[in-house]
């Protein structure tokens, strides 16, 4: 994790910008500055801090001699500061060994928990005795009275998992010690940290410590605003529930936010208790996410739908309007060819979410009876509708009327409708979307220059890889246009589009 950017910043210019700051430090004011700056960085700040100030030395215009010269003794003397663990801390982060060793000696005799993060960056030190100092005084600090310090750093902690000088085991002990019986009113209280990683750890902690808690932990982190929290619950614990405890375990996920709490919880109900699943399959089958449907259409016999394909249908025309995108999307996943016709009254609607839903569905179920159709929608008014007009489009690009293509790319009234007018030439044959293509190489839009820059490219690196030959009207187009845009061309590529051509026109 990067440090958060203006805090950073600033400590780093208080840092080099006067001569024996560490000294001054001791007895004026700046070092309360610096304590304070300090103290506003979360613990992977400081990890990545630890990284900027030692490279300080290696940039000359960063230099400070009196940084540069730093001793031992120097850190004795800013041992005795009112903030002598700020500052040891920051002495902690200096390229000499001999330095950090004695300024990890000196933090080891520190005991308010404000130490432990600079102790825990230095278990990776590269200098094994600068390692075994920081190793010795954090083993010590490994009971149940320090115990809140290390779920205060616990990113730290994990983040040693990662690091190849540590003793990875290190790791397991902390959170082994985290899951003693006498550290569970701190795991209670990392549960309501705003730390979003100390919450995760917390609540993972304390279901491994006590596995009979584990349901009460589910039905507390569904109230978790981290998705991600309320995702690995469910993924972790939801199998363990039993089949008597899942109902009013599984009730809040099932209309969960976040999809893959709602498909977890989902397949737990449909697998676990069976009998009560008919009704969540139905309304996940009208789901408006994908995932969500595939998943309940795995279960149709257990939801009692014989027939999927005229359930969506019946959703289409008597559903709920709030359920009309999901059936829409559903009829163009199970249906059939015929079906295009029902789906097609809503390429007009004036929701666009439904405009994309009809495009999606027609893309699935017939893309070659609908080509004129799908490709009117490249230029929807709405990005998204274009978006899933081109999805459709593109595996069959080469059917596409390249001239309206080239219509779009030189008309379009917003830059998404050029830029995948542009990518669907790209996908069409392979010399006749050459002026096409020469042409928005010298376009006036920057972004479309290089996207059919990266086009040209792409064509000299894989031109030979087709027999495809040109035909005379193809040589005598891309030869009009090559004069007018060739010195808006990459260097070289009018020579090189020439020296190709003559293989086949002398």
């Amino acid at each position: 994790m990067k440090p958060s950017g203006p805090e950073t910043k600033e400590l780093l210019r208080k840092l080099t910008k006067s001569a024996g700051w560490w000294r001054r430090f001791v007895a004026t004011t700046d070092a309360a500055e610096v304590h304070e700056l300090i103290s506003q960085l979360s613990p992977l700040d400081l990890a990545a801090l630890d990284q900027r100030v030692r490279g300080v030395h290696s940039y000359g215009y960063y230099v400070s001699q009196q940084w540069h010269n730093l001793r031992p003794s120097d850190v004795v003397r800013l041992a005795k500061s009112e903030f002598a663990v700020s500052l040891l801390g920051l002495t902690s982060f200096h390229y000499s060994g001999y330095v950090r060793q004695s300024s990890v000696q000196h933090l080891a005799l520190q005991r308010n928990g404000n130490e432990l993060p600079f102790l825990l960056i230095r278990l990776n030190d590269w200098v094994p005795q600068v390692r075994d100092a920081a190793y010795e005084a954090v083993r010590l600090r490994l009971e149940s009275t320090y115990a809140v310090h290390f779920l205060a750093n616990i990113a730290l902690v994990l983040r040693l998992q990662r690091c190849g000088r540590v003793d990875r085991s290190f790791v397991d002990e902390v959170c082994a010690l985290l899951k003693h019986s006498e550290c569970k009113n701190v795991l209670q209280g990392g549960m309501s940290s705003t730390d979003k990683t100390i919450r995760r750890i917390s609540f993972q902690l304390a279901a491994e410590a006590d596995p009979s808690t584990r349901t009460a932990i589910i039905r507390a982190m569904m109230t978790e605003p981290d998705a991600v929290a309320r995702s690995w619950a469910v993924r972790h614990f939801l199998p363990d529930v039993t089949p008597d405890d899942l109902p009013g375990v599984v009730e809040p996920m099932l209309s969960d936010r976040y999809m893959p709490v709602r498909r977890d919880a989902l397949w737990a109900v449909a697998t676990k208790r069976p009998e009560l699943a008919a009704e969540p399959l139905r309304r996940a089958l009208l789901d408006s996410h994908i995932s969500m449907r595939e998943t309940a259409r795995q279960f149709l016999i257990v939801a009692g739908i014989a027939d999927v394909r005229s359930f969506y249908i019946e959703a289409v025309e008597r559903g709920a309007e709030t359920q009309r995108f999901a059936a829409v999307c559903g009829l163009g996943e199970t249906g059939k060819a015929s079906d295009t016709s029902l789906l097609s009254a809503f390429l007009c609607s004036p929701l666009p979410k439904l405009r994309r839903a009809a495009v999606y569905a027609l893309g699935k179920l017939d893309v070659d009876g609908n080509l004129t159709k799908l490709t009117g929608f490249l230029s929807d008014v709405k990005a998204s509708v274009s978006r899933e007009a081109l999805k459709a489009l593109l595996p069959k690009a080469r059917q596409v009327s390249l001239d309206e293509l080239e219509r779009l790319l030189l008309d379009g009234m917003n830059f998404y409708i050029r830029r995948n007018a542009l990518t669907m030439i790209l996908n069409t044959e392979k010399w006749r979307k050459l002026p096409a293509l020469l042409n928005a190489c010298a376009d006036e839009d920057a972004k479309i220059v290089e996207l059919a820059t990266k086009g040209m490219r792409g064509w000299f690196a894989s031109y030979n890889r087709s027999f495809a030959e040109p035909t005379r009207a193809d040589f005598e187009r891309i030869q009009s246009v090559l004069t007018k845009v060739e010195s808006k061309l990459p260097h070289r590529a009018a020579a090189e589009l020439r020296d190709c051509l003559k293989a086949y026109f002398k």
